[in-house]
């Protein structure tokens, strides 16, 4: 729930484009809801439901999944990294930083593991951070801000 007129923000797993309609499950099924405005990031979009008006209301949807057709959901690069263990890891300003050694899933974030400098480093895998994964050259390119891989 998000302010008092019973906007909804949304805890998503993926990036999707919030079209005009949501689809809430109900008993298994879905229950479509027209999306009278859209607020806040692509991450945490904040929503308001037609005939929700009120955070009463709002709570009642509370823990109700989002459905979406596939179609509408955003490919992420963030996303792509499960399948790329063993590539490359190179910074545009570092240039290469290592070997990805494994991935670790965290609540809400994935972390690539590398040898960097004598030590493991963990990088999140956010998109701001991906540049581009090129799986020809087994490379992933990353803008990772100065000073990440010293923490």
């Amino acid at each position: 729930m998000h302010g008092t007129k019973g906007e909804i923000k949304l805890a998503l797993s993926k990036q999707v484009l919030l079209k005009k309609w949501a689809f809430l499950e109900f008993q298994g099924k879905p229950v479509p809801f027209y999306i009278e405005q859209k607020t806040g990031n692509a991450d945490e979009p904040i929503v308001k439901l037609e005939g929700i008006n009120d955070p009463l209301n709002a709570q009642a949807l509370q823990g109700k999944n989002l459905l979406f057709p596939s179609n509408l959901v955003k490919p992420s690069k963030a996303n792509q990294v499960e399948n790329v263990v063993g590539y490359t890891l190179v910074d545009i300003a570092l240039g290469q930083i290592g070997i990805l050694k494994a991935l670790e899933e965290l609540p809400n974030q994935i972390m690539l593991i590398t040898r960097y400098k004598d030590k493991d480093v963990l990088i999140p895998a956010v998109e701001e951070f991906i540049i581009e994964i090129d799986d020809k050259k087994k490379l992933v390119l990353l803008d990772l801000p100065q000073g990440l891989l010293e923490i």
